[in-house]
């Protein structure tokens, strides 16, 4: 676990925490949200859900160069934000982050045998183990579903459930039923997304262009009878 000082080298850190006031006009929240983004003295900024909406660290000089940010967000602050909280970081804990792994090695009837995570479909959870799966083979590794995404890399891999990870260039269609999601795989199973992940699995295949046409028009059903392989 890396161990950084606070802001003596860097200036001052401030994490600023927004709710936006759920009555103000959405444009302007979006102009303020874009204006917060764009800030040359803005470091790194998230879309949070719970006590707040938004969250931007700021990098600055000193106090005064705080109020001085502050001011110039005042007045829309006052109009478009319900309450906002800064936090000033006066020290940093970094994990240090290992590489992504890409193969896995799983027993088999002649020993132990190299797979590469590029040819995995996707993860499913079976208790105190997971299961790899590549079109009709599976393996059985001996390890939890949340420790396997901590090693996998997120720009290959995706979560679509407390029970499953999905290989994102598997997925070939985004579909619902009614009010539920599914993630149609390459092999053509179905699988459910829960509701806390579907934004996120909407927003990252919408954003890869070359998964443009995977998202299927809202209103188009996956069928009568769809194969669902998760539940919540």
């Amino acid at each position: 676990m890396g161990d950084q000082q606070g802001p003596a080298s860097l200036g001052l850190r401030v994490i600023v925490c927004i709710k936006f006031d759920s009555r103000a006009p959405a444009g302007e929240v979006a102009e303020l949200r874009r204006r917060l983004i764009d800030d040359k003295r803005s470091v790194q900024s998230l879309d949070v859900s719970g006590s707040f909406d938004f969250m931007i660290e700021v990098a600055l000089p000193n106090l005064a160069d705080y109020q001085a940010w502050h001011d110039e967000f005042a007045n829309a602050f006052a109009s478009l934000v319900d309450h906002h909280e800064a936090n000033f970081v006066c020290r940093r804990h970094i994990r240090d982050q290992a590489e992504p792994i890409h193969h896995l090695w799983v027993s088999g009837r002649e020993g132990l045998a190299r797979i590469e995570c590029d040819q995995i479909d996707r993860f499913s959870a079976e208790g105190d183990y997971v299961r790899a799966h590549s079109g009709d083979r599976s393996w059985l590794i001996s390890t939890s579903l949340t420790k396997l995404q901590e090693q996998l890399d997120p720009v290959e891999f995706i979560r679509l459930h407390r029970s499953t990870i999905a290989r994102r260039d598997a997925i070939v269609r985004l579909r619902h039923h009614g009010q539920t999601w599914f993630a149609v795989l390459i092999n053509g199973d179905a699988m459910r997304i829960a509701k806390s992940h579907v934004a996120k699995v909407l927003r990252s295949i919408r954003d890869d262009s070359s998964a443009a046409d995977a998202v299927s028009a809202t209103g188009e059903l996956l069928g009568e009878n769809p194969v669902v392989l998760a539940e919540d």
